[in-house]
């Protein structure tokens, strides 16, 4: 099941074509379209989507697939406070959740796709396989790729490749520090199974950020996975659909390129690795053993900024918790990175950020490539030469032959 979020969208004709074009896999695909407008909504807003209806329409009638059905969700006036793309996947979601679970397809992917996207030729083939192969996964990022090149004007590709860059480099930063929830988490490439859909509460009614704090519970429940066979291709398009994202990010770079330029320093990342590196310590010292966490050696290396973003968290009181509630060092880890989640770790980041400054985004990705130990970029002065561009291209060629599974 594909649940594709539709909000005053002025062109779906690619992504149909795409989908109509794609390889037949070997059981049947249900695509919904959830075509969305709050009740705040402006007549042009609404004529655009009655359009994007008329078209959709005309294609299902059209349409002669062997394993494509369509379907619509007419999601109009829906209440200001709550409409969104959150509320708009959570619709679509719960409906291919249902349908799934009458027809006893349990454990069926339930994927998102963007009315701006397109995709590879074997994105259901891919999908399809990954979920068959890896039984155990409760769901998967998807491989994306922005276009670089085309239609537009060249700086919004300039755009598109500092912040896939980025997006990039802040995941395999996660991955550097040692955090297990290094994935990415972007809405239009993601999947979770039928039965863990609802075991984490469904899709969050967010009008921005839906994906990233849907997917980290979904991540919680372990053998995540990413699936880098197939290919999705979000839009580089300026956007004002969401306070931020891709479209925001995009529109921010047109405002003040440095948005883009600059980003989290590499030593953020290194301090959360060395926070990372104190959890056995930790576990090893008992409440007992101390009268303030923030005395033990282990906690005073740590950067002085990071001393004090843990302290606000309640450390102290957390670490307790966590011995009372735990045996065995695994135990203490897996709750550790459930309360120190992604969430809590972008806060932290942003706490060292204040602290060091941002950094330009070109440097730091490639450091963070030498210390991952990614020879590409090791030979004598041949960094001096490189882009952004370069650097997009190599990150992309790590992700793409990544392992399935990253992490426990």
């Amino acid at each position: 099941m594909v649940v594709i979020p539709s909000h005053n969208e002025p062109d779906i004709a690619p992504l149909l074509a795409s989908l109509s074009a794609c390889d037949m896999p070997a059981c049947s695909v249900e695509v919904w379209w959830v075509v969305n407008h709050s009740v705040k909504a402006s007549d042009t807003l609404r004529a655009q989507n009655k359009k994007t209806v008329e078209t959709l329409c005309a294609h299902i009638e059209t349409e002669r697939s062997s394993f494509l059905r369509w379907g619509l969700i007419e999601a109009y006036d829906l209440p200001s406070k709550h409409a969104g793309v959150g509320l708009a996947r959570k619709l679509g979601m719960d409906l291919a959740a249902a349908r799934l679970q009458q027809v006893g397809q349990f454990t069926a992917p339930i994927v998102n796709l963007d009315a701006d996207c397109q995709v590879s030729s074997n994105y259901f083939t891919a999908l399809d396989t990954h979920f068959k192969r890896y039984p155990q996964t409760p769901g998967a990022s998807l491989y994306y790729a922005h276009p670089l090149t085309g239609g537009l004007p060249s700086e919004h590709y300039t755009g598109i490749t500092y912040y896939e860059l980025f997006l990039r480099y802040y995941t395999h930063g996660l991955r550097y520090a040692g955090f297990p929830f290094g994935f990415q988490t972007v809405g239009s490439a993601m999947a979770v199974r039928a039965d863990v859909y609802g075991k984490v509460g469904g899709m969050n009614r967010r009008k921005a950020g839906e994906d990233f704090y849907f997917l980290h519970k979904v991540i919680e429940q372990g053998h995540f996975s990413e699936i880098n066979t197939l290919t999705v291709k979000p839009s580089p398009r300026v956007s004002d659909r969401v306070p931020f994202g891709t479209g925001k990010a995009m529109a921010d770079y047109f405002q003040d390129t440095d948005h883009l330029y600059l980003q989290y320093p590499l030593a953020a990342f290194t301090a959360l690795k060395h926070w990372v590196d104190c959890l056995p310590a930790l576990y090893a010292r008992t409440p007992e053993s101390f009268s303030a966490i923030d005395e033990l050696p282990e906690i005073q290396a740590l950067d002085p900024a990071l001393q004090a973003f843990l302290k606000a968290q309640g450390l102290h009181e957390k670490v307790q918790e966590l011995h009372e509630n735990t045996t065995h060092f695994e135990s203490f880890e897996k709750r550790f990175f459930q309360w120190f989640n992604g969430f809590r770790v972008m806060k932290a980041l942003h706490a060292l950020r204040d602290a060091y400054g941002n950094a330009p985004i070109i440097t730091e990705s490639l450091r963070l490539l030498e210390k991952m130990n990614h020879g590409v970029v090791a030979s004598r002065g041949a960094h001096l030469s490189m882009d952004a561009r370069d650097l997009l291209e190599i990150y992309r060629r790590i992700d793409r032959n990544t392992e399935p599974f990253l992490l426990k």
